[in-house]
């Protein structure tokens, strides 16, 4: 069987495998909700607007490392139940990198792009901390794509990297009062468990003027399945939030991710990001 193939047979079974868990989750989400009672508490649209700073280390390009800053927007639905929260947040990232190294013939400046789609499933496990904190496991699926522009670069124009994966997520939650007020605080830690990764071979000549080039074919063959190891990944988050009028929120978080890709396309990668939230409650 080809690479092609196998990688046709292995996304069917991933897709199998994610309809099997979210099928799971609903119905054991549906079996809690009639059995022990699971009721909404609260439904939130969220909008975003904030800033991410990122440093980028490209291995199998060059030994430079990069770093820059963008803005950040995205939106999101978040629910809230007795023992339970799901949350779908989309994050879009635009802005500009550069490195160290850079002379005046070759700058080492480019445009870079971001996009992160995730959804995560939550379930309350028990009180800890003589009851102050609640904790809650479950996993979160992201997709996971950034598109830098090189224009000084002669084989590497486009260099990017696109993952889509699997994490277990552990999560704890408090209330808290500071000046009089309530505040909720939310801690989560996501770690990577398997990951298709699909990244381009720089040294490949390829003419994409050629109508019998397949440059997408090009790209799967070069994919892969990894898990622990060969392709790590972390994303910790901390929020703030503040309830106002109406049931409505306003919500700080900072984050700080990590990627490390150990095959023959070797890359790394880590942010800081920041993000100001406003919780329409419905």
């Amino acid at each position: 069987m080809n690479r092609i193939g196998m990688l046709k047979k292995s996304t069917g079974t991933l897709l199998l495998l994610l309809l099997l868990w979210s099928g799971g989750l609903a119905q054991s989400e549906q079996e809690v909700s009639v059995g022990k009672g699971n009721p909404v508490l609260n439904r939130y649209l969220t909008s975003s607007l904030g800033s991410r700073s990122v440093r980028l280390k490209d291995d199998h390009m060059s030994p430079m490392n990069y770093f820059g800053g963008m803005i950040t927007p995205g939106f999101g639905i978040i629910k809230e139940r007795a023992r339970s929260i799901s949350r779908f947040d989309l994050l879009f990232n635009i802005g500009s990198i550069r490195s160290r190294n850079a002379t005046e013939l070759r700058p080492m400046r480019g445009d870079y792009f971001r996009l992160d789609i995730q959804y995560a499933y939550l379930r309350y496990i028990k009180e800890i901390g003589e009851g102050k904190y609640r904790w809650f496991v479950g996993g979160k699926f992201r997709s996971h794509a950034n598109v830098r522009l090189n224009e000084q670069l002669d084989t590497g124009f486009i260099t990017f990297i696109f993952t889509n994966g699997l994490s277990f997520s552990t999560a704890l939650q408090r209330d808290f009062q500071l000046f009089n007020r309530k505040f909720i605080a939310f801690y989560q830690v996501d770690i990577g468990v398997l990951s298709h990764v699909v990244r381009p071979n720089y040294l490949n000549i390829f003419n994409y003027l050629d109508p019998e080039n397949d440059w997408l074919e090009e790209r799967l063959r070069d994919s892969d399945w990894l898990t622990i190891g060969k392709f790590n990944s972390i994303k910790s988050q901390l929020e703030i939030a503040y309830p106002i009028k109406a049931g409505n929120m306003i919500k700080f978080s900072y984050g700080w991710d990590f990627y490390s890709l150990n095959n023959k396309l070797k890359a790394k990668g880590a942010s800081h990001e920041f993000l100001f939230t406003f919780m329409f409650n419905f």
